[in-house]
């Protein structure tokens, strides 16, 4: 059973407020950014039930931080699609973490197996990236068995 948003939760849902507008004052921030930027989980979850868009990409972030109670409340939201699950489950898994993976126990999606790529594969991925017109460089170097990003 899922418990009740918050109050704070539920004047944002039921004040009829539009919850994808988005704050004129800062960078344009949208309710639910600032719902995750001050770790509002009950918000967070009545704003996808609301209809706000962005529980997949939310859902992805929040397992790459490794941060459970985020994953949580976008999780128990049912916001996220079947592809979205499947690819957050793979990126928990590689993250070999048992809290996270707890998450997904009983919900229905396709789990996919892990990649595995050999050091000569990895290899093919190291360089430097530069986007034509942009001052700011990506560098992937590869180190033992794993990929390292510098920009």
């Amino acid at each position: 059973m899922r418990s009740r948003p918050s109050p704070s939760g539920r004047i944002v849902v039921d004040s009829r407020s539009e919850p994808e507008c988005q704050g004129y004052f800062f960078y344009n921030t949208t309710q639910l950014t600032w719902a995750q930027l001050n770790k509002h989980y009950e918000v967070i979850g009545a704003l996808l039930k609301s209809g706000v868009e962005g529980a997949n990409a939310l859902l992805l972030y929040a397992i790459s931080e490794r941060n459970q109670n985020l994953a949580r409340a976008i999780i128990n939201s049912g916001c996220v699609d079947e592809k979205n699950l499947s690819i957050a489950f793979t990126l928990a898994s590689a993250q070999e973490s048992v809290s996270l993976l707890k998450l997904f126990e009983g919900l229905d999606f396709r789990k996919r197996d892990l990649p595995q790529l050999s050091v000569d594969d990895l290899q093919k991925l190291t360089g430097a990236f530069v986007l034509q017109g942009v001052e700011s460089r990506l560098d992937i170097a590869l180190k033992g068995n794993n990929l390292v990003i510098d920009f």
